[in-house]
């Protein structure tokens, strides 16, 4: 399964699965990271972390290691 961490700015992809659990977890259902939902990838920091991404209508920055568990599947 492709994850989150690994995607090409400009993609854009649909969340399978979060892996995480407590806080972690609770903070990136809060950003809008829910199985179904849509996400693009915006870009990512010249060292990798933070990455930018856009949810909806909203801008959101998350680490790498936190994209790492959200599974996601390429659109087309």
């Amino acid at each position: 399964m492709t994850t989150l961490d690994t995607i090409a700015p400009g993609r854009r992809v649909r969340i399978v699965r979060v892996r995480s659990q407590g806080a972690v977890l609770r903070r990136l259902l809060d950003f809008g990271f829910v199985p179904g939902g849509d996400i693009t990838m915006v870009r990512m920091a010249p060292l990798g972390d933070p990455m930018t991404l856009r949810i909806g209508d909203d801008t959101v920055a998350v680490r790498r290691d936190e994209a790492a568990r959200i599974e996601v599947e390429t659109h087309g």
